[in-house]
């Protein structure tokens, strides 16, 4: 997946091509002239569109069906998909979107800028400026929403998550002086807990 121009045209489309079939599918736009491509899950690729109107918007589009959805400008950046559930954001807030019950959400608590990193499953990571970064994990299918702890300083941050829960990112030490929050960061991983 990616962009490319149009023969004899200035314009560029999002399209999707296939390793096994050897076939690139144009995945159009939402009436106006430019469309990216930024992540797949199965069959669904999810990117921007300008619209006829020339505003931008987030899609969801179905490599089997041909069926492009409308995310709506909640999702104009940081497009990302996992099965059903795609995540994106509006430079403020990151929203949630099941594809297949039309249903969003606002990821976390509304408070500062919410960036989400990676999603896999239900479970998606990234970082909350309110106003320092911290590290979060939250869940499509309930809500739930955790900060993640630095190790002995004040900030982290977290940009991968795999199948089982488990994050990486880094996290910051304790303080080397009375002045700063932070000490050095290191590499991290968070450890989902599983109750005995």
């Amino acid at each position: 997946m990616g962009t490319s121009s149009l023969v004899g045209d200035a314009v560029t489309h999002a399209f999707a091509y296939s390793l096994r079939t050897r076939t690139m599918t144009d995945l159009g736009t939402l009436g106006g002239r430019s469309s990216t491509a930024n992540d797949i899950s199965g069959p669904t690729v999810v990117g921007q569109s300008r619209t006829a109107d020339n505003a931008l918007t987030g899609y969801a589009y179905d490599l089997r069906t041909g069926t492009r959805t409308d995310l709506g400008s909640r999702f104009l950046i940081a497009q990302l998909i996992s099965g059903s559930t795609v995540v994106g954001g509006d430079s403020a807030l990151s929203t949630s979107y099941d594809l297949k019950t039309h249903t969003s959400a606002t990821i976390g608590t509304g408070r500062g800028v919410t960036e989400v990193k990676q999603i896999a499953g239900n479970t998606m990571v990234g970082d909350n400026f309110a106003p320092n970064s911290f590290a979060f994990v939250a869940r499509a299918d309930n809500g739930d929403f955790t900060y993640l702890p630095s190790l002995g300083g004040l900030n982290s941050a977290a940009t991968q998550v795999n199948h089982h829960g488990t994050v990486a990112g880094s996290a910051a030490l304790p303080p080397t002086d009375p002045v700063t929050a932070n000490g050095p960061f290191h590499a991290a991983v968070w450890v989902p807990h599983t109750g005995a």
